[in-house]
């Protein structure tokens, strides 16, 4: 499929037409923002993800709106996939010996549990360039997050998805 945006047009549009972008959007590529607006477009391509039948164009044009009557969770429950449809998921590196979740992004921090990380992780945000919110991983739970959240070094980390 034909991609129309270049990572730096895309930025670039959002800055211009976006009236709210929270504040690490782009430095961390993470998140979302949405904006009401009229669009126009061309080059449909309907693709099948999640489970559902996904449509791609190439935007002609975008007229930005100032009404707030859209309902994000709603929008989310109606795209086939759940809230995060692109967790990231981590593992602790395999070179790395007793990691623990810490309380604050601080190697000095009180450790969350008592025993090193011995399971998946969620990534639920990025702090700096140096740590990363985590939650360890648990299908029952809503987005897949445990109750146990906290700190871990970026460096420690190793995606898994």
């Amino acid at each position: 499929m034909k991609d129309y945006f270049e990572e730096n047009k895309a930025e670039n549009f959002i800055k211009e037409k976006f009236k709210n972008i929270p504040e690490d959007f782009f430095k961390f590529k993470e998140g979302h923002a949405e904006q009401y607006g009229i669009i126009t477009y061309s080059g449909v391509v309907i693709l099948s993800e999640c489970d559902n039948k996904q449509n791609f164009v190439k935007l002609n044009s975008f007229i930005s709106g100032s009404t707030t009557r859209y309902n994000l969770q709603k929008i989310e429950s109606r795209s086939g996939c759940d809230s995060q449809p692109y967790s990231v998921m981590y593992t602790i590196k395999s070179n790395r010996k007793d990691v623990f979740i810490k309380s604050r992004p601080s190697e000095q921090s009180e450790n969350i549990e008592s025993k090193p990380i011995d399971k998946p992780l969620v990534k639920v945000k990025t702090v700096n360039d140096e740590w990363e919110y985590v939650a360890l991983y648990d299908a029952t739970m809503p987005a897949d997050m445990s109750k146990i959240k906290g700190y871990i070094r970026t460096q420690d980390l190793e995606v898994a998805n």
